[in-house]
């Protein structure tokens, strides 16, 4: 793995912004549902812990995790899953924490977050064939064994990885998944030892000829590359891979699906996969991989610079390293993604699915899960404000594992609220809390002309003893001219 200061370095230098996905049609006579593409050509248990192995990990418990959810979620319907990071004598350990029972469900729709399975099923084909990345596909079908072949299309792997990830491809992805063949996918790479069990892929997400799926056709897929050729060909068996893992959602007639726990347990293997046993990680070349992960120093991969699906995070961690692969469909927005903060050493994976039309809910559900890692033994959740008022009122929800002073802070509204510093407690509202959770009403004292007019506002924890845990910001504006009791 590229060492974590290295990574960081080229995020900042070639960050760049992928075009949005667009909202999939599904026409309602094809089996093969259809994700709109913005590529050109196409209109609590521990894992893998030791505790003989250095000194002992203490893990958080996160008591808070449903609540801290529901918090931020209002009524958009949430599935999440995270695997948090920390070191051991011998290396990174995990632990896995979920929303309520969401982990191992598949009642939503996955969109374009199983993209990542395709490029990760391709690095592990091009070593069993000992190809490289630039190796050249041209795709080939029929839709009977005494037809002729019809050519499609030819692309390079490296390009087709590229466009996967850097907006989102749906025709590189159905012609990876074409490439890899249903039946390949869901009996070699789809298992327990990949830790994906109940996943599988049947779908394509072009319709539109040279890139369809058909999955009833022939394939024939030659690759090139250099002097070595190679020829891949399959034809679908029938089975209904889909019913046997049980997915739950679907638009046509097949479906994709994948658990959250399964998303999140996926990008924990790509990420640490040198520091993993033998039996934990993918049979792919290491240069392959490192490609993917970190890009070239020119392009990023799955290790964008930013995104909406970012923002959020970059809320808590605005110097975070972030990989992922997001989606969004209809009236779904999701993520799988790995977080890795050098100034606080917070690592961790995590899958976040939402049924919303915008990604509004999303955004807010990983910054309060975010927050909640940062500071795991305290919480701050700023529930309540009115504006137009002297004095302000508060209402604040905390959970908290120490003792420690509850206030609301404040800052001017032309200066940066995400600037830790410069922030200055409004006058009389503080409090002094116990370890617990409790909703905490809070109201200041009148205040004078240098608080009026708009302001920054965060609650803000700090405990006698451990890290100080601010909310998420917010304003409020402050009218000093009125009577004040």
């Amino acid at each position: 793995m590229l060492p974590r200061t290295a990574a960081v370095a080229a995020l900042l230098l070639s960050a760049c912004v992928p075009p949005a996905e667009e909202e999939i049609v599904f026409p309602s006579d094809d089996d093969d549902a259809i994700e709109d593409d913005d590529d050109a050509r196409d209109d609590d248990d521990a894992i893998g812990d030791d505790d003989d192995a250095g000194d002992e990990i203490l893990w958080p418990s996160f008591p808070h995790l449903d609540d801290v959810v529901d918090l931020a979620r209002g009524d958009t319907p949430v599935w999440a899953s995270l695997t948090l990071v920390q070191d051991d004598a011998l290396g990174p350990v995990f632990r896995e924490y979920a929303y309520a029972d969401t982990a191992d469900r598949t009642d939503f729709w996955v969109a374009s977050t199983i993209k990542v399975y395709t490029v990760t099923a391709a690095l592990v084909l091009l070593d069993e064939y000992g190809l490289s990345l630039d190796a050249e596909a041209t795709f080939f079908r029929r839709g009977d064994g005494d037809d002729p072949w019809t050519e499609d299309a030819t692309v390079t792997f490296r390009r087709m990885i590229f466009d996967v990830f850097d907006h989102s491809s749906n025709s590189d992805y159905t012609l990876l998944l074409r490439f890899a063949g249903v039946d390949w996918l869901n009996t070699e790479f789809f298992t327990a030892r990949h830790g994906l069990a109940n996943t599988a892929l049947l779908v394509g997400y072009v319709s539109d000829r040279p890139y369809r799926y058909g999955l009833g056709e022939e394939q024939r897929i030659v690759v090139r590359d250099g002097d070595v050729e190679v020829e891949r060909t399959h034809l679908w068996s029938g089975v209904p891979y889909d019913d046997e893992v049980g997915c739950a959602f679907r638009y046509g007639t097949r479906a994709n699906c994948s658990p959250p726990a399964e998303m999140t347990e996926h990008m924990r293997r790509l990420m640490f996969h040198e520091e993993l046993p033998p039996e934990e990680r993918f049979d792919v070349d290491p240069d392959h991989l490192d490609w993917m992960r970190w890009g070239d120093g020119e392009d990023l991969v799955m290790n964008h610079g930013d995104s909406p699906y970012a923002a959020g995070i970059r809320r808590v961690f605005p110097d975070a390293e972030y990989h992922h692969k997001a989606g969004r469909v209809s009236n779904f927005a999701l993520d799988l993604h790995y977080v890795d903060d050098l100034d606080t050493d917070t690592r961790f994976a995590a899958t976040v699915a939402t049924e919303s039309t915008t990604t509004d809910a999303y955004v807010k559900v990983s910054e309060e899960l975010t927050r909640m890692l940062a500071t795991p033994s305290t919480y701050v959740h700023l529930d309540w404000l009115v504006d137009h008022v002297n004095p302000v009122e508060a209402d604040l929800w905390v959970h908290t594992e120490v003792a420690g002073r509850l206030e609301l802070v404040g800052k001017p509204y032309t200066e940066d609220g995400m600037d830790p510093g410069s922030w200055t407690p409004l006058p009389g509202m503080a409090v002094d809390v116990e370890p617990g959770q409790d909703h905490y009403a809070l109201t200041s004292e009148c205040l004078e002309a240098e608080w009026d007019d708009q302001q920054h506002v965060r609650g803000r924890f700090t405990p006698d003893d451990g890290d100080v845990a601010t909310s998420d910001l917010h304003y409020v504006i402050v009218d000093a001219s009125l009577p004040c009791p």
